[in-house]
């Protein structure tokens, strides 16, 4: 599928101008609940994605690896969705996705939380002027 495949997607770890499409959309408030929560929750889903392929259990990994593709499109995380649906494939081919797959998607995931964490921090997400009112 075009545009899944992590080395099309390149670009930031989360899009800039996503967050702040969003941001305008849901507020600020929302938008920073939505971002703990999916922060809160991402070690748990790896761990779990990866539990689930040593396991052999793919029904599992595939529900999880959804889960968080989809919670990563929402907040515009590009390229980690595409290094999970490019798992997502492996699973679906019969493959087991190796140990550079797994890697893989744990340093895209680590990136995503490190620039969502700093996104979180700075008042003025998506304005001009680093966080100059615009009105």
């Amino acid at each position: 599928m075009a545009g899944d495949d992590p080395s099309e997607t390149g670009g930031e770890p989360v899009s800039r101008a996503h967050l702040s499409r969003l941001r305008a959309e849901v507020g600020d408030e929302t938008l920073r609940r939505y971002a703990q929560a999916y922060l809160d929750l991402l070690p748990e889903r790896l761990d779990r994605i990866g539990r689930a392929i040593r396991a052999h259990d793919t029904a599992e990994a595939e529900r999880v690896i959804v889960d968080l593709r989809i919670s990563s499109k929402m907040l515009g995380t590009r390229r980690l969705a595409a290094t999970l649906t490019a798992l997502e494939s492996s699973l679906h081919t019969g493959l087991i996705p190796s140990t550079v797959q797994l890697a893989r998607v744990r340093t895209e995931a680590r990136l995503v939380a490190e620039m969502v964490r700093a996104a979180m921090d700075l008042d003025g997400l998506g304005r001009p002027d680093h966080g100059a009112p615009t009105d």
